[in-house]
């Protein structure tokens, strides 16, 4: 069948036009040329995705306020960028619960792809540019900011490791049978098991750990530039509640 001329709505809203039967291939099913009403911009689309609404306008942001305004995107940055959206918007997400539902949500700065990528390439250094990961703790601590904002303000890029680490802080001190407090660590790096008769105890032998760990972690990821610094403050001054247990 030849749609040239039609026009099929999409779940974005708008109506895609399809303009002609392309040369192009994927795989084995030929695209359509096609642009959306309104815009400019030349589209290969599959027949199955256009017919079926599923065909994005790429110069529109999508429901949640997000727009990719790059035709060719840095896959590491991007997955960085739209995993950022989707624990903050999704409800769907596996970690919505931890970020959306929590109030977390991303600066409309960071909603552009290409001002997100500027910021990520600025702040990253030499390419490639493999996965790290964003944290918005340790630096909106150390400013006295909201930790429910993704923004340029807020965040900085560390590796996974790193990031993982973090989340432990404030956790591992168990009440024991006997009604001591247990210290109680399963790291790659650092093995513990220790027991103290008061909590007070407990948090201090931690929070030493914590920060011996963290020294391991800058040594191992090579990490001697500014990021450093913020994050051995951040975690010399991370506070644990009475109630971690």
């Amino acid at each position: 069948m030849d749609y040239t001329g039609q026009k099929f709505l999409q779940n974005c809203g708008d109506y895609l036009i399809i303009d002609k039967k392309s040369d192009k291939k994927e795989r084995t099913r030929y695209l359509w040329e096609a642009h959306f009403e309104g815009y400019t911009k030349k589209l290969y689309v599959r027949q199955d995705n256009f017919s079926k609404g599923n065909v994005h306008n790429p110069e529109k942001p999508d429901k949640y306020g997000f727009l990719c305004d790059e035709k060719n995107v840095d896959k590491n940055i991007y997955f960085v960028w739209k995993d950022m959206e989707r624990r903050c918007y999704d409800p769907n997400d596996a970690s919505y619960a931890r970020y959306g539902a929590k109030g977390v949500k991303v600066s409309e700065e960071f909603k552009i792809y290409s001002k997100f990528k500027n910021w990520y390439i600025n702040n990253y250094g030499d390419p490639p540019y493999g996965v790290l990961e964003l944290d918005k703790d340790c630096l909106s601590t150390l400013k006295n900011l909201s930790n429910k904002m993704y923004s340029a303000e807020t965040c900085i890029l560390i590796p996974p490791h790193i990031n993982t680490f973090l989340s432990t802080l404030g956790k591992g001190i168990y009440v024991t049978p006997s009604k001591t407090f247990c210290v109680r660590l399963r790291r790659k790096y650092q093995k513990e098991n220790k027991n103290f008769k008061t909590l007070e105890e407990a948090i201090s032998f931690k929070k030493e750990k914590d920060f011996k760990y963290l020294e391991i972690l800058l040594d191992v990821e090579n990490i001697q530039d500014y990021r450093r610094e913020l994050l051995e403050k951040y975690v010399k001054i991370f506070e644990y509640s009475s109630n971690i247990c």
